[in-house]
């Protein structure tokens, strides 16, 4: 496969991490390359700490754009994660133990699936928030899916076993919705204004590079697909 790339491994991650940039500090957070060596991508990552997703969130998101720039990366290591990861863990742990849960409280109730056009969401009461949106279970791949949650409207796709999530909005013009957009993958075209955006490499525009569909955090537990809304 080295023969076939035209650069070397560590100018085209730099060029990833680069591309990749914009949606991490819109995440509240930013990336610094390391280096790489003997095949692995050494990054820093550096977190506001005021709703950005959890460290392990945002490895995911950084691995799947890394593995298609550099199909010939052998790993991507974050500079401190397991101690983030600890940290978090001894925190959660103490809030856990001097926390109550309030009487009464009831389970968040479960994503609907809806194939509407809605106004930009208001996503004020749940920042910060892994929520279940849709199960992984006969999700068929090349296939996006429109899902309102807390009155916030999602795009989920599947393409080649891989699962990725945008917010539902033009970047061109936020307040368009993307429902009757055509999906070739890994290219969503917008319906109303004609752009196309890469979903394999954090919704980038093909035409208009400095565009870019705002992605989310995703992972998936027990059949269950799982959005960071911030």
């Amino acid at each position: 496969v080295h023969d076939l790339l035209p650069e070397e491994l560590e100018a085209r991650v730099a060029k990833a991490v680069d591309e990749l940039r914009p949606f991490l500090i819109s995440q509240g957070c930013d990336v610094k390359l390391l280096g790489v060596d003997d095949g692995r991508a050494r990054l820093r990552l550096m977190r506001s700490g005021k709703g950005a997703p959890p460290v392990a969130a945002l490895k995911l998101e950084i691995e799947k754009v890394l593995d298609v720039a550099a199909p010939d990366l052998l790993g991507v290591e974050i500079e401190g994660m397991a101690e983030q990861i600890e940290a978090t863990a001894r925190a959660a742990a103490l809030l856990g133990a001097i926390i109550t849960p309030p009487r009464g409280e009831t389970s968040p109730q479960p994503a609907k699936l809806v194939q509407i056009k809605r106004p930009r969401p208001d996503t004020t009461n749940v920042s910060g928030t892994w929520v279940s949106v849709v199960r992984a279970l006969g999700f068929e791949d090349g296939q996006f899916k429109v899902i309102s949650y807390a009155e916030i409207n999602l795009l989920v796709c599947k393409l080649d076993g891989e699962f990725y999530a945008y917010r539902n909005a033009c970047a061109a013009e936020p307040e368009s919705a993307l429902d009757d957009a055509k999906l070739d993958s890994p290219v969503l075209t917008c319906a109303c204004h004609g752009y196309s955006y890469n979903l394999r490499r954090a919704g980038v525009c093909v035409e208009k590079p400095e565009l870019r569909l705002q992605s989310l955090p995703l992972k998936v537990e027990d059949d269950k697909v799982k959005v960071a809304l911030s």
